[in-house]
């Protein structure tokens, strides 16, 4: 379920001239780096009373300084940037303000690490806690439920001075590994795989995996190294330890077709060629 939040349609900054408070609001908002704010933070910033700050920042608003996320809650727009333009490292700084605790991941980090050219237009947002998607100025923001036992991996980006949570290399693949569907299917994984595959420290990943304690994702990575002849770079041994005994599908947005592995326990519904077509990609 996604939500869509009211913004303004003006998208582009108007000619009008800024007021002289609008102008001091914006700049000492842009000084502390308050990407996402309400009417409160922002009547501590301006020193001015709640009511002032408010018609201020509804100026504002309707010139396309700024985005709204909801009734008195705003975000920056950048200065030259077109938000309709979609996924801008804005959108990283707004992700990050929107939930707590959070790791931005998945397609978003897949893309990020330069794993995949492939582009989705929502950033993925991990949390422990649930939340509505929602979609401010073209783009959407993904809220995936972990439990508290996936809730880790988090390494730090910076964005502007800001601090960022994310996935780390190892962690992406792995959060890929266990929900396909937030990062468009085995393919584009097996593609992430292959482009990672000097960068990624694989002990570590199937540490995480035992953590992770998903079988799906231990018989999805075991296959995959396999196809691409990456055996000598994993322990197989333990990997195969950490399988349950039942079938699983390599890509769970593909039909149930195709043919079963007992090696890895799974329902192959990708074929072997198309799967080493990424690495050509």
């Amino acid at each position: 379920m996604t939500e869509n939040i009211e913004n303004n349609k003006g998208n582009n900054k108007t000619t009008k001239a800024l007021s002289p408070r609008g102008s001091a609001l914006l700049n000492e908002l842009t000084k502390r780096n308050l990407v996402v704010f309400n009417t409160a933070d922002a009547s501590k910033v301006s020193a001015l009373p709640a009511k002032d700050t408010s018609e201020i920042l509804f100026k504002l608003y309707h010139q396309g300084w700024l985005g709204r996320i909801g009734r008195g809650k705003y975000f920056l727009i950048p200065l030259g940037e077109d938000v309709l333009s979609g996924y801008t490292e804005s959108s990283l700084l707004i992700a990050s303000k929107l939930i707590s605790p959070y790791y931005i991941g998945f397609w978003t980090m897949l893309h990020h690490y330069g794993y995949t050219e492939q582009f989705a237009n929502t950033m993925f947002i991990a949390s422990t806690k649930r939340a509505v998607n929602i979609t401010l100025s073209g783009v959407t923001y993904q809220f995936v439920n972990l439990s508290n036992r996936k809730f880790f991996g988090i390494s730090s980006i910076a964005i502007n001075g800001n601090a960022i949570s994310v996935s780390d290399r190892e962690k992406t693949l792995i959060d890929c590994l266990d929900h396909p569907e937030h990062c468009g299917g085995i393919l584009e994984v097996s593609k992430g795989l292959w482009k990672a595959r000097t960068e990624l420290d694989f002990a570590k990943m199937l540490d995480y995996l035992e953590q992770l304690g998903q079988s799906a994702a231990v018989k999805r990575l075991g296959y995959l190294m396999n196809v691409f002849n990456l055996q000598a770079s994993f322990d197989v041994k333990k990997a195969k330890a950490l399988i349950g005994r039942g079938f699983s599908k390599l890509d769970p947005l593909s039909p149930d077709s195709g043919q079963y592995n007992s090696d890895w326990n799974l329902l192959v519904n990708q074929t072997k060629e198309d799967i080493l077509v990424t690495t050509r990609i």
